[in-house]
């Protein structure tokens, strides 16, 4: 990957983030310029504006509801807690059988998305924060820092949190974030919730994990869904109460109790 474009970051810029979806590093949210040539990209891509989109709904859902998206999170886990007390699965090849072995086969994988999501919510990353602090660099300076120890096409993100200017660095597997100091890059504490939650924990393999939890949490909506809708729309069976004795039998019972 060519470096040319770091000469036209804006010496104003704090963050940076690079869109391999179009070949543009991102500086803040103001600019974007070309990745091989430096020009300013105007437009962006229609695949980048659904992946922008569908994190913004996944966060927040866009409107900056952020609060509502917890409060469903601790709901959904809530249910699938309950979801237990209604007994062992049956192993049968009906709707019914297929909605309950997933979700008690699945369960402590299932589990694992929500509740990792709420961690990250809270900021518990179950690791020693690092204790490297530097005054962050220039934006343009703290790349060259990057290049100097790795591949730039590598980089996912370049942000400042709190006192520390980070970089996150992605070996095609697994995702590393360093702390950015005038000395180097410095690793910091690996935030375990958000590896579990985005797949990074098990290089290819949570990636692969993560896709089939998505499989079956579109599978438990669709079925449970389906279930639903069939007992709501099933017609109800009206209770009959014991049929009245016609008149000639009434008498003829009691003729026969005389």
């Amino acid at each position: 990957m060519r470096a040319g474009w770091i000469n036209t970051i804006p010496r104003t810029g704090r963050a940076l983030r690079i869109d391999w979806f179009q070949n543009v590093v991102s500086i803040g949210n103001d600019v974007d310029l070309d990745i091989k040539t430096g020009a300013v990209v105007e437009e962006d891509h229609w695949l980048s504006e659904i992946m922008g989109a569908s994190r913004g709904i996944h966060q927040r859902l866009i409107y900056d509801l952020g609060w509502l998206v917890i409060a469903s999170t601790v709901a959904m886990t809530i249910v699938m807690l309950l979801g237990t007390l209604l007994g062992l699965p049956r192993l049968a090849n009906t709707l019914s059988g297929w909605h309950k072995t997933m979700a008690w086969f699945l369960l402590p994988l299932l589990l694992l998305s929500p509740i990792t999501s709420l961690f990250m919510a809270a900021g518990i990353s179950f690791s020693s924060p690092s204790s490297e602090r530097s005054p962050p660099l220039p934006l343009r300076e703290a790349v060259r820092v990057v290049a100097a120890s790795h591949d730039l096409s590598t980089i996912e993100w370049l942000r400042q949190r709190g006192q520390r200017q980070l970089v996150r660095i992605s070996d095609g597997s697994s995702q590393t974030t360093y702390t950015i100091t005038s000395d180097g890059l410095k690793p910091t504490g690996t935030n375990w919730p958000r590896a579990f939650h985005e797949g990074t924990f098990w290089g290819v393999w949570g990636g692969v994990i993560n896709v089939i939890l998505s499989f079956a949490f579109l599978g438990l909506l669709g079925t449970g869904f389906v279930i639903w809708l069939r007992r709501k729309l099933k017609p109800r069976r009206r209770v009959r109460g014991p049929a009245m004795p016609t008149p000639k039998a009434a008498l003829k019972g009691a003729a026969l109790k005389s």
